[in-house]
């Protein structure tokens, strides 16, 4: 070969090498904090979380099942792992490490969310919104947005594409209606002075998408999810929202689609999408790889004892009794029926039809035949109490020092409510809870409770009621805890006597759900109404 050749064979091959290392790469941060650690002395005082580590495993599913992310590209930080340093060494070090145009990076957050003060803030309230890291029990400082917003800044100015996902609280206050028990992702405020006036561009004015489970000022919380565990109402919409996503579609309508199950599951927490045009308009993490021609298309993992495993379960939109055929021409009469859902991208099914030489490891599938998933029955929580609760109660006489109110579906209140084994005070923000034992005391009692708000006193079942309903109540799912439930059995004392009805939680009389916020009252020694 002439030296001439050879030259151009090396200019060549530089070239190659320039393209190949500019073609775009993916990664993603996902970090989950349920266990906090033990407060030191002085620490902000607020709850364990348990649905946190749950979000981050089910978006790991999602982005290896539907978004085709190898496991190399998703680095997880969970619990104690996710330090205040961590977060940062994960943020340089994994996450924006040489990132460049075309690059697609995503930075999601499931844990509490909280303010820290800071006198030099851009904002009214003089309060930065924070994400709150593992550490933060043993004195560590929250991560404000601001922090954020100086480190993601060049990547983007550098042209990489980012989405910031955060399913925690901006703050928190009021609730609307009778309390459910949900844990809100929320701290109190740290109210040490950062003293920070370097501000920086917004990083949704920039090129960022972020999405955020609630507004400014807001709670967000946790219910039932992905196989009835416990996760984020953010974290689980926007799950199913990405699942039944078409081919290319917008982030917009995914978050549209998030934010509608949103109003009909939990309508007191209002989830925002921040961004420019361009950001809004671009499908969610870039394109899908479940999707060919709008089908649906899974491929076979293998065949063993006549089970076939299959890669693609509840992120494809798979459901059990659904049926499959192979997208071959010489083997179409081939079916499967899926017999059970394994996972976010797995199932098994069975031959049903066809021979079954034609199915294969590595085989593709298309839907030809869905089959809807079976409905959830309605969940309730019957509170239970005894002749000893209400003597409790009664005993308070919380006439003369409060405004007691008969319905907390009108206004919003403080409330008084028996949980099963012990009277509990909530106060009107929802955010404070007060254990009382069994026999409260009144002074205790006030003292957890909102100054200048009325109160509802939430009463129990009889022993009678609660036996008579478990054994009338038909589809209906009796659950242990009040945030699990669809409605609450909710006593109240009217002219003298006690009368129940079925009241939603969280919610109050402007709720735009068709489903009623409660039924009528009636009569406690009518426990049959209550049935009907």
């Amino acid at each position: 070969m002439s030296h001439g050749r050879r030259a151009l064979l090396a200019i060549g091959l530089c070239f190659l090498g320039v393209a190949l290392a500019a073609e775009p790469r993916r990664r993603a941060l996902l970090i989950g904090i349920d266990d906090y650690g033990t407060p030191q002395t002085g620490a902000r005082r607020f709850l364990h979380l348990s649905g946190s580590v749950n979000d981050v495993e089910l978006m790991r599913d999602l982005l290896g099942s539907v978004y085709g992310f190898r496991p190399d590209e998703i680095l997880i930080l969970k619990n104690q792992d996710a330090s205040r340093a961590a977060i940062w060494n994960a943020i340089d070090g994994f996450l924006l490490r040489d990132a460049r145009t075309g690059d697609v990076l995503l930075f999601y957050f499931s844990g509490h969310g909280s303010q820290v003060f800071n006198s030099l803030s851009d904002e009214a309230d003089k309060l930065d919104e924070s994400i709150v890291p593992a550490d933060v029990n043993r004195g560590a400082a929250d991560i404000r947005d601001k922090e954020l917003r100086r480190r993601f800044a060049p990547a983007l100015q550098r042209g990489a594409r980012l989405t910031v996902l955060l399913d925690s609280c901006h703050s928190g206050s009021g609730v609307r209606g009778l309390p459910g028990g949900g844990t809100p992702r929320v701290v109190p405020p740290d109210m040490r002075d950062v003293k920070d006036g370097d501000r920086g561009p917004k990083l949704e004015e920039i090129g960022a998408l972020v999405l955020s489970a609630t507004r400014d000022g807001d709670l967000a919380f946790e219910a039932p999810g992905y196989q009835r565990r416990r996760q984020g109402v953010f974290s689980w919409a926007w799950s199913r929202a990405v699942r039944d996503a078409v081919q290319n579609e917008p982030a917009i309508d995914t978050f549209r689609r998030a934010a509608a199950r949103m109003r009909l599951e939990r309508p007191d927490q209002v989830p925002v999408i921040a961004g420019n045009d361009d950001a809004r308009l671009t499908p969610f993490l870039g394109t899908r790889r479940d999707r060919r021609d709008d089908r649906v298309v899974v491929a076979v993992r293998s065949v063993q004892n006549g089970v076939v495993k299959i890669e693609g379960g509840w992120a494809s939109g798979l459901t059990a009794g659904s049926q499959l055929r192979i997208v071959n021409k010489t083997a179409s009469d081939t079916r499967l029926e899926v017999v059970a859902i394994d996972g976010v991208g797995e199932c098994h099914a069975k031959i049903v039809d066809g021979p079954a030489s034609a199915v294969q490891s590595g085989s593709l599938l298309e839907l030809v035949a869905w089959v809807a998933p079976r409905e959830q029955p309605l969940r309730v929580w019957i509170p239970e109490g005894t002749e000893e609760t209400f003597e409790a109660v009664r005993s308070l006489d919380l006439d003369e020092a409060t405004n007691l109110i008969s319905d907390p579906t009108i206004v919003r209140a403080n409330v008084l409510r028996w949980i099963g084994q012990e009277w509990e005070a909530v106060d009107v923000s929802g955010r404070r809870r007060t254990r009382l034992g069994s026999t409260p005391q009144r002074r205790v009692v006030l003292n957890g409770l909102s100054p200048n708000r009325p109160l509802f006193i939430q009463l129990p079942a009889t022993p009678a009621i609660s036996r008579r309903l478990g054994a009338d109540l038909q589809g209906v799912k009796r659950v242990a805890r009040p945030e699990d439930a669809d409605y609450i059995l909710t006593g109240r004392i009217f002219r003298g006597r006690i009368e129940y009805a079925w009241l939603r939680p969280f919610v109050d009389q402007r709720d735009p759900c068709t489903l009623p916020v409660r039924t009528d009252w009636h009569d406690g020694r009518k426990a049959k109404d209550l049935v009907a």
